[in-house]
This record gives structure tokens, sequence and C-alpha cells, in this order.
């Protein structure tokens, strides 16, 4: 479809990848992804910041924090189970041939991503992401921030906008 998404790349040409669906002790379920034989760090986490004024309804969602290497993201999962009949390469080994990427979105369960339409060429990526809004955490990063004192230990809160109009400028 000629349709623009915005997804994070995961895994390059040549890289092997497996995303596999896993239970955690606490009974959430998260995707286990392997990437050259080196699982991604994963690891729930409540820090993310503004999380109690987030502007979608966060019953049922939970965050971790993403590592590879030095480098880490915010992944937000859900109640809603992935069905595997509509995500073929869930559960599946894939090694990337030249000129295919592998993406997921952040918002892990409710993503329509590389687990449901496979790899894509580079010819479908039209572009690189330099700003960022609705994200996770887009308060913090979109949102005036009034500090309470300039010391290093002071306090941040975000200054952001109550009507729709200038909620959609923000």
């Amino acid at each position: 479809e000629s349709k623009s998404i915005v997804k994070r790349v995961i895994a390059i040409p040549g890289d092997k990848i497996k995303i596999q669906l896993e239970t955690l002790a606490n009974g959430n379920k998260v995707y286990k992804i392997i990437l050259n034989d080196i699982p991604l760090e994963i690891e729930k986490t409540d820090s993310i910041p503004n999380l109690d004024s987030m502007d979608v309804n966060l019953e049922g969602k939970y965050f971790f924090k993403e590592t590879s290497g030095e480098k880490y993201y915010y992944t937000m999962y859900s109640n809603s189970l992935p069905n595997e009949k509509f995500n073929p390469y869930l559960n599946k080994e894939i090694i990337l041939n030249p000129d295919e990427y592998f993406v997921l979105g952040d918002n892990r369960f409710d993503s329509h991503d590389s687990i449901s339409f496979g790899p894509i060429k580079s010819h479908d990526i039209t572009g690189k992401l330099f700003f960022k809004y609705f994200s996770i955490n887009y308060k913090y990063l979109s949102c005036d921030v009034h500090s309470n004192n300039f010391d290093q230990n002071s306090h941040f809160e975000p200054s952001c906008p109550t009507d729709w109009y200038n909620r959609l400028l923000r």
C-alpha cells in the first residue's frame, strides 16, 4: 500500500532476527527480540516522563525500556494480544537479504509493522525522523518546561495547552 507510517528500524541487511512472544513472571506478555543471536535487553519501567499526564487511555498499558548496545528507547504494550494468524513473522527466524529492513512500532501490540507485513525494502524508506510528537513521552519533549529552581536537582513540570487547537499545534 502507498501509506506513510513511522516505525523504528530494528534490523538491517544481513541481520538475523527472531521475535517471539514471551510471558514474564508478572503475567505481562512482551516481544522478545533476538538480533544476531543476542536478545535485546528489556525491563519494565514506570519512569516515562509525565506518564500520569498523557492524553491517551493508559488502562491495560505497560511500558518497557529496550536496550541494544548503548542505545535505548521506550515501548508500550497492552493487554490485547497479537493474533499469530495476522502476524506471520512472529516466532520465525529471518535473515534479512541485501536491501531489506525489519521495522517495529513502539506501541508494540497495537502496531502494523514487519511482524505483520514482513521486511521492507530501502526504496520503501522515504525519510529519517528528525522531530517526534505524540510519542510515549511526547509531553516532556513538546511542552514548555518550567523549573522550580535552577540547580541540577530541580523538579520540572510541563506546561501544556489545554484547548484542542493549541494541543494540535504543540
